[in-house]
């Protein structure tokens, strides 16, 4: 069974803004953040708004105002 993983939406903004990584399972992942305001984790170098995301990207899903769940 898969487990859930909870991130704050305080903690994503920092990432975020910082440039901080985050660590799932030995891999480091990069806070990403759509203009539309949705986050994701995305593995390896950033790929630029014109590529597609890298292989193994993972959406967040927004649980209320302050959390969200991959």
């Amino acid at each position: 069974m898969k487990r859930i993983k909870t991130f704050s939406k305080e903690k994503l903004i920092d990432c975020w803004s910082h440039g901080k990584k985050i660590s799932l399972n030995n891999i480091r992942y990069r806070v990403g953040r759509m203009s539309y305001g949705d986050y994701f984790l995305e593995p390896g170098k950033p790929q630029g708004e014109t590529k597609p995301f890298n292989k193994g990207t993972l959406w967040l899903e927004r649980i209320d105002k302050d959390n969200y769940k991959i």
